[in-house]
């Protein structure tokens, strides 16, 4: 007997939002859009739940390696809770000009422990079926407490 394999629609709850589980990072190359150079990226592996079981899927999010509050990387790291040390900058007498002391971020480590932690987020679909997480909509998630039966 011939079977067909259901194909992944994303289970989403009354909200719209689908359960995303954190798998990882990938390290990959991306081509740079002016120069066609390859350069080093990461590919945040989120498995998100179908709505039928056995139809989970793997979509990432791709960020570079340079950390910035406002980029995709910041973004995302934000979302898991982490917030980097603030440094004051030390100001120049002479000119009035200040600089930060540089920070050595290891993100990675960061990104190790939140390996299988759940978050709930929009999902945008791109093509018939490819579909991307909208980061600004990333939230972690909380489960309905139960009382005695019932959700609180």
């Amino acid at each position: 007997m011939n079977t067909i394999k259901q194909g992944f629609r994303p289970n989403l709850n009354k909200a719209g939002y689908a359960h995303l589980t954190f798998k990882g990072v990938s390290p990959k190359n991306i081509p740079n859009k002016q120069t066609g150079e390859l350069k080093p990226a990461n590919d945040l592996v989120f498995e998100v739940l179908g709505a039928v079981k056995g139809t989970n899927q793997n979509i990432t999010i791709t960020t570079s390696l340079t950390y910035h509050p406002d980029n995709l990387l910041g973004k995302v790291l934000a979302i898991m809770g982490w917030v980097p040390e603030t440094v004051a900058p030390a100001l120049d007498d002479e000119d009035e000009f200040s600089q930060e002391e540089p920070q050595d971020i290891d993100y990675q480590a960061v990104l190790e422990s939140k390996i299988d932690t759940v978050y709930i987020a929009r999902l945008e679909e791109k093509k018939k079926r490819l579909y991307s997480i909208v980061v600004d909509s990333m939230i972690p998630y909380k489960p309905a407490e139960k009382v005695g039966g019932t959700k609180k």
